[in-house]
């Protein structure tokens, strides 16, 4: 129960190793203030309340093995896939995460929340740590951010999980979280992805033929190999297409993208960082990504079936698992792949309908505020 005399309070805590678990963390926080606006939210990074040493280990290390070792974060995802007493590196982990996230501690403890919604498995490891320690600790909620539930989301000091689908929710029970915990709501996505919007217009918005079938393609944060050469080999194979390619923050990529412009004027045009994803995806046929748990979560939203391409190992295979399973999307594996699928969806018809209406299926646009619903009504007063 909250002290009534004062405004409930909601802390969401992400962690900026790759911006999946931030965009979670975004649409909780959207959904909340558009649902509960007498509710105080709070969203932090809690890789601002870490060591030098922390965060340069963690988020670093991190970036510099998607660029450059995948097959090291492939083994590491394998090899601590395991249960945590069983595993010796959990327990570094738990001594270095004391010794390194002293100030992340202190500013939970002066933020003084009602409930704590964790989209990163750090946070999440923390308060379970604390709890397990003796510290009072309000209700906290775990949202896992993709397809697949690896042991390190795993604590069962939490209070409740929210999951993408009915197999991770089965893998966590069959890790002992208790089934009452469990929540199949989907991976939150802003509240602008639950919403209609027309192709055509969008594409006009965009400066776009109206008429034409359009690719997305989307670099991510990591960044497909070669991702301005895959859109020159699109472009040269099908003149009937026309690409949206987003660089993001990445301004060699989108001077290579502009590059790509010059040569097929009309038919190619650049996005850098945007907010507003959501209105290059609804201008789009298809989209070409790699299959981030986030990513993906707004893909299937706006009902837009997926070309997947470089997946990390680990928990992206899982995600371009799901979306196969559910006829969403195919896996290429490299530019050869990606021209295939694209004639196949050409040369047959109905192809292209039949993915989106599937991909459409296995969206849940609402999940943000499923995820929501559920935590006031369990954990507020109704008359807050």
């Amino acid at each position: 129960m909250t002290d009534t005399l004062r405004q409930p309070h909601i802390l969401i805590v992400s962690a900026s190793t790759g911006g999946g678990h931030v965009r979670a963390a975004k649409a909780l926080e959207l959904c909340l203030r558009e649902r509960y606006p007498h509710i105080k939210v709070t969203n932090i990074d809690m890789m601002e309340y870490v060591s030098w040493l922390f965060k340069e280990l963690y988020v670093e290390g991190y970036t510099d093995m998607m660029l450059h070792q995948r097959w090291l974060f492939g083994v590491l995802y394998k090899l601590m896939d395991k249960p945590p007493r069983t595993f010796l590196m959990r327990r570094f982990r738990l001594w270095f995460q004391k010794i390194n996230m002293g100030r992340a501690r202190k500013a939970y403890r002066q933020f003084n929340p009602d409930h704590i919604i964790c989209t990163h498995f750090t946070a999440a490891e923390m308060f379970d740590n604390a709890r397990s320690n003796g510290e009072k600790i309000p209700p906290v909620s775990v949202v896992v951010t993709d397809f697949d539930v690896h042991w390190i989301w795993v604590h069962k000091m939490l209070d409740e999980y929210f999951v993408a689908d009915p197999e991770a929710a089965a893998r966590l029970a069959s890790r002992e979280i208790a089934l009452e915990k469990i929540h199949v709501a989907g991976i939150p996505v802003c509240p602008a992805f639950a919403r209609n919007y027309s192709a055509t217009d969008s594409r006009i918005a965009l400066g776009l033929q109206p008429d034409k079938t359009t690719i997305l393609l989307l670099a991510g944060g990591f960044c497909i190999s070669k991702i301005d050469v895959m859109a020159r080999k699109i472009l040269m194979h099908d003149i009937q297409l026309q690409l949206i390619a987003v660089a993001g923050n990445n301004e060699p990529l989108h001077d290579l993208f502009e590059s790509v412009v010059r040569e097929f004027p009309g038919r190619l045009i650049v996005i850098g960082f945007t907010n507003e994803i959501e209105n290059c995806m609804a201008a789009s046929d298809l989209v070409i990504t790699k299959p981030g748990g986030l990513t993906i979560s707004e893909c299937l939203a706006l009902g837009k079936p997926m070309i997947m391409i470089d997946p990390i190992p680990g928990q992206e295979v899982h995600n371009a698992a799901y979306v196969m399973e559910k006829d969403a999307g195919v896996m290429a594996y490299d530019d050869v792949g990606v021209l295939y699928h694209l004639d196949e969806i050409a040369r047959k018809p109905d192809r292209l309908a039949r993915m989106q209406e599937a991909a459409g299926k296995a969206g849940r646009p609402q999940a943000g505020f499923d995820i929501v619903d559920i935590i006031v009504k369990r954990y507020f007063p109704p008359d807050i």
